[in-house]
């Protein structure tokens, strides 16, 4: 774990292709974000979630809304994970990346 990255799992996605919101597909009997939640939290110090869509298996404590809503498409939540951050160094992560790599994050 890298405490000096936080992480932001971006899942603010309209998921107008797949007709159903993404984040919540399941994938080994898991939701993606799951995955991805699971995986990211073991290499980074903090972890949160920008969504638009309040996600009922993760505490709203860890989820944040746009800051821009509508507008930019991922890169409003890039930007305001970027607000968000309390550190210099954020690593972000789309929703529907199940199998990225386990050392994305190192020194």
């Amino acid at each position: 774990m890298n405490n000096e990255v936080e992480g932001v799992i971006l899942a603010g996605g309209k998921s107008s292709r797949m007709g159903e919101n993404k984040s919540l597909v399941l994938l080994d009997k898991k939701p993606l974000i799951e995955h991805v939640f699971n995986r990211m939290k073991k290499q980074v110090g903090k972890l949160s979630i920008n969504s638009n869509e309040f996600l009922s298996i993760f505490p709203q404590s860890l989820q944040f809304a746009d800051a821009l809503p509508g507008q930019l498409g991922p890169l409003s939540g890039i930007f305001s994970g970027l607000v968000k951050a309390n550190t210099d160094w954020v690593q972000f992560c789309p929703n529907d990346t199940p199998f990225f790599p386990t050392n994305l994050v190192e020194d």
